[in-house]
């Protein structure tokens, strides 16, 4: 009888503890794996890393100079790994003719910046914070948004201070930060300092 009541006793207890973990642990522990499995890609991103194979992006592709009158004009993708978050991120495609990137929400031309180096960091910069970029393919100038949100957008959806317009489409993104007249760290800083105290 005395080990009937301890296995009935044990019984319960497993059942409290089970109840406990379904209740509160579990939740959490999903809601925890959820939010890294969407957002890990988006820090890899903002770090400048492939979002798929984690490699520094600017090792899945290569571009070439091409210079008039000894002047970089533009940045010709000479080659590209087809599992590029480039490719992914942006569409770019082998052969396309970088001729423009958004710099924290301005256009500049290739030939602005007037260095073939500092516009390679551009590119890497706007990959960071998926702004646009121009291309010519085909003999025609191109535009490639980024299909990731911006980094300020990734912040206010995870800490809840956005609204539904500023996460209703990734397209959206550039145009967002064009309008707010801020860089996107700023628009981080803002997004956190919204965040309720309790």
């Amino acid at each position: 009888m005395k080990a009937a009541f301890g296995l009935v006793g044990l019984l319960v207890t497993l059942g409290v503890i089970v109840w406990i973990m379904s209740a509160f642990y579990l939740p959490y522990t999903k809601t925890a794996l959820q939010i890294q499995r969407t957002q890990t890609p988006r820090v890899q991103q903002f770090g400048g890393y492939d979002n798929n194979s984690g490699a520094p992006i600017n090792t899945t592709y290569k571009v070439e100079p091409q210079e008039q009158d000894g002047k970089v004009q533009s940045l010709l993708v000479t080659s590209l790994d087809p599992n590029s978050a480039m490719v992914k991120v942006y569409g770019l495609q082998r052969d396309d003719s970088i001729v423009a990137i958004s710099w924290h929400g301005d256009m500049e031309r290739v030939k602005d910046i007037g260095d073939a180096e500092a516009a390679q960091d551009r590119i890497i910069e706007a990959y960071r914070g998926s702004e646009p970029i121009i291309v010519m393919r085909d003999g025609q100038e191109v535009t490639l948004k980024a299909t990731t949100q911006s980094p300020a957008s990734v912040a206010q959806s995870v800490l809840g201070g956005g609204n539904a317009n500023a996460n209703s489409g990734n397209n959206n993104s550039a145009a967002n930060n064009n309008s707010s007249g801020k860089d996107s760290l700023q628009q981080q800083l803002d997004a956190i300092q919204q965040v309720p105290t309790h």
